[in-house]
């Protein structure tokens, strides 16, 4: 059996994410030669979150968890201490890259 692995955010999420590509852009120059914006949203489904979940030390994160329940999915994938001290939000577990990978590879 085939597992099927998608990515999913939403407008906030992606807003985000193109705030952070930017700022590493500024960083590190040669990123923005290897990194492209549009491709990296390219490979995810943009959902439209209605659920308003409150449960991160930092309210910014709370929408990853909103739009992971919405989303229904499994995994939030993060590097972010915020959110991967909560470990899990209702069967949702929050991991690292690192843990994803390391379930996920061959």
């Amino acid at each position: 059996m085939e597992e099927r692995i998608s990515a999913i955010a939403s407008k906030d999420i992606v807003e985000e994410y193109e705030e952070i590509l930017a700022r590493l852009q500024q960083k590190f120059p040669k990123l923005s030669k290897s990194i492209s914006f549009h491709e990296i949203v390219g490979k995810l489904t943009i959902i439209n979150v209605s659920t308003d979940i409150h449960v991160c030390r930092d309210p910014d994160d709370d929408k990853f968890i909103s739009c992971a329940v919405d989303g229904k999915c499994v995994y939030v994938v993060s590097g972010d201490n915020d959110l991967l001290v909560l470990k899990d939000y209702e069967g949702i577990e929050i991991i690292t890259v690192a843990q994803f990978f390391e379930r996920f590879s061959e």
